[in-house]
């Protein structure tokens, strides 16, 4: 799918029209600004700026780095920093990048698409047949090509998982990009990452402390119902967008941000259950929606080690949150290596840990995990996990209602 044919989308907002992309950018317009205000100064001074945007999956990664070039490509205050940029948008996931040849071929190809250029377009032909037959005369002519096309200008990366790149481009890979960046300085970066890994982390590095590091806060109440209300009107559901405002309205969102957790990915998702009514027009639905989800936790589950999937699920298994003394007793784990993992899954993500004096309780970070992994669970009935969302759905008015007109039946 190409950039910009959607107006909506839960897994790839970087194919959002820039509308869409506008409309639906809350709470973070001082990030961006900063952000940009930084490229800029890339674009035009002599100093260069390496950003690496932080925040979960889902948290609205894709989205910021989409708007950023949006606006850096066709917004009136940026015509003179655009002048003087070359961008290379990576894809969202480069599957391909193998080795530091790969990369910096991936950036040629970005940087011909964005340019039209078909005098790059034929260099990079020329680098598939030189590198089967002579791997560093390859990266040589893609070095080569790649500092004639930028000649005197800037050149701005914008690239999604760096942890997945600089782990695909391996050690050396590093090395060489770190070297190349110092020997042209045209280089100016805006990349994401999850989490933090060793390659950014570790002072023995390549990258140690090479970037500026901002991370992405998840969406409080308030940020929620911006969002909500702000897809409301841009689906022209004018009726909605004031619905969201009343008493039943509100605690429709307090319901789906007690699900979603902040996570924008998951807003949208649960946006089309804010009209939903009745509990008949929503228990089967938004069990619906868990099933269709599940592959997805699934699949982010796959690759961790079976000490931190135990742990993952013996927390999805618990309502409230818990210490490391409970957990390592549900996972029959030492206390040492129980902390250990909670430590990993906190880094990447999974966990959300919260000190109460002397104790640090740990939960799922996002609550719609546990109930998918709950829903996989054939020995339960799923009637806490519907229990705890309709708690959170009925405000308290309509609550009484409903216990009224039930006493009244019987």
């Amino acid at each position: 799918m190409s950039r910009g044919l959607v107006s909506s989308s839960r897994y790839s907002p970087g194919n959002m029209t820039p509308d869409a992309l506008d409309r639906l950018f809350v709470g973070r317009e001082r990030l961006m600004d900063d952000v940009l205000s930084r490229i800029v100064a890339s674009a035009l001074g002599r100093e260069k700026h390496f950003i690496l945007l932080v925040g979960p999956r889902g948290c609205g990664k894709t989205h910021f780095l989409a708007l950023a070039h949006h606006r850096l490509t066709t917004a009136p205050p940026f015509a003179e920093a655009r002048a003087r940029l070359r961008i290379a948008h990576l894809n969202e996931d480069e599957w391909g990048v193998a080795s530091f040849l790969d990369f910096l071929v991936r950036i040629l190809r970005a940087l011909a698409k964005e340019d039209e250029s078909a005098h790059l377009n034929k260099a990079i032909e020329a680098l598939y047949k030189t590198a089967s037959q002579n791997h560093e005369r390859a990266l040589r002519d893609a070095q080569s090509a790649l500092v004639q096309h930028i000649g005197d200008r800037a050149l701005l990366v914008l690239c999604e998982n760096l942890d997945e790149l600089l782990k695909g481009i391996g050690e050396e890979g590093q090395k060489r990009w770190r070297a190349f960046i110092q020997q042209t300085a045209f280089w100016t970066i805006l990349a994401t990452t999850p989490a933090l890994s060793a390659a950014v982390q570790d002072q023995k590095e390549p990258f140690y402390g090479f970037f500026t590091l901002r991370y992405l806060e998840r969406l409080d109440l308030e940020g929620a119902s911006e969002l909500l209300e702000r897809k409301a009107l841009r689906e022209e559901k004018e009726d909605l967008a004031q619905f969201l405002k009343t008493p039943v309205g509100r605690a429709r969102v307090r319901a789906i941000h007690h699900v979603a957790a902040g996570n924008h990915r998951v807003y949208v998702t649960l946006f089309p259950f804010l009209t939903r009514q009745s509990l008949n027009d929503l228990a089967g639905p938004f069990l619906e929606m868990v099933d269709d989800l599940t592959p997805y936790y699934q699949a982010r589950m796959a690759p961790m080690a079976p000490q931190q999937r135990k742990i993952v699920e013996a927390l999805c298994q618990q309502a409230a949150p818990m210490i490391v003394k409970d957990i390592a007793l549900r996972c029959m784990a030492s206390q040492p290596t129980t902390a250990k993992q909670l430590g990993e899954l906190a880094r990447t993500g999974f966990v959300r840990r919260t000190p109460v004096g002397r104790k640090t309780y740990y939960e799922i970070a996002e609550p719609l995990m546990r109930i998918c992994v709950e829903v996989k669970d054939n020995r339960t009935p799923h009637r806490r996990l519907l229990t705890d969302f309709l708690r959170h759905w009925f405000s308290a008015r309509e609550l009484e209602a409903r216990s009224v007109e039930l006493r009244s039946a019987g």
